[in-house]
């Protein structure tokens, strides 16, 4: 039987390392990959999923996956899993746990019952945060930040301050520098620029 993997992600909740995770195994084991990404009907967080959203749909389509944005009540959750997970033939279904916030509200065990008997033929995976992360991806999770220009050069800073380019910044793991990937969306494309010791030397739009 051909396996066919769909990860279930609540946007806002260690969505990038749980769909990493998710790649991972959907590489291992040679399988289809759906990611589902579940969000709040809040217009608060538009800004972050005009970036966002486009750098998930590239990471799963990286790995010949696809990706649906569902916006929906936690009570609507599991219908609409079901359904999702029928359309693709789902054969295992991954979650993320933790042990506060959105997802133990929306993926509490109650809930996981739920989805066993909502969709019996796939086999259910919870996965907690401590394993979502990859071993082999050599980044942190990814947070917000800001390249910006100034006399001193192209300098990135966290938050978001009112000029600069708005993105994601990945730190690597083994480093006490900031040293990693910086991502951002432009014209419906995803680019990245490498960062060393919080500087980047790329050539940005």
């Amino acid at each position: 039987m051909t396996e066919v993997l769909m990860a279930c992600v609540v946007y806002g909740e260690n969505g990038f390392a749980l769909t990493q995770r998710a790649i991972t195994l959907a590489t291992e084991s040679d399988a289809p990959l759906h990611v589902l990404i579940f969000d709040s009907f809040s217009d608060d967080h538009d800004g972050d999923r005009l970036l966002e959203l486009p750098i998930l749909e590239q990471m799963a389509g990286a790995a010949r996956g696809t990706v649906r944005h569902v916006r929906a009540q936690p009570d609507q959750m599991v219908e609409a899993i079901r359904r999702h997970a029928r359309e693709v033939a789902a054969t295992q279904i991954l979650i993320g746990e933790r042990q506060d916030g959105a997802i133990l509200r929306a993926f509490g065990w109650t809930t996981a019952e739920e989805i066993m008997r909502a969709v019996p033929e796939a086999d259910l995976h919870i996965v907690p945060v401590s394993r979502s992360q990859d071993p082999e991806w050599p980044y942190e999770p990814a947070v917000p930040a800001t390249l910006t220009t100034d006399t001193a050069g192209t300098i990135l800073r966290y938050g978001k301050p009112g000029d600069g380019i708005p993105g994601l910044f990945m730190r690597e793991r083994e480093t006490d520098f900031d040293n990693g990937v910086f991502l951002y969306e432009r014209d419906g494309q995803v680019g990245e620029a490498a960062i060393v010791r919080g500087r980047s030397d790329d050539r940005l739009p």
